[in-house]
């Protein structure tokens, strides 16, 4: 499967997730850009796939308001 197949069966689940609620996908997917998590490679959405777990915990943190802070954060350090 090609990246581009894979990140919409990702954009797929995450809407179906978020209640098909774009807003909070944009939110997501933003915070993952801002920490450099590219979602159109390839072997980024493999790792996705491969390790839930650890992707879960950045869906709970965008959701709970956190990974804005983790920009916030990323955006200091780095003079953005």
């Amino acid at each position: 499967m090609d990246a581009s197949a894979k990140k919409n069966l990702l954009i797929a689940q995450l809407l179906v997730h978020f209640e098909q609620d774009i807003s909070r996908l944009t939110k997501l997917g933003n915070g993952l850009r801002m920490l450099g998590i590219d979602t159109n490679d390839s072997d980024t959405l493999d790792r996705i796939s491969a390790y839930p777990e650890y992707f879960t915990t950045l869906i709970s943190y965008s959701e709970l308001g956190l990974l804005s802070k983790l920009e916030e954060s990323v955006k200091v350090i780095k003079g953005i």
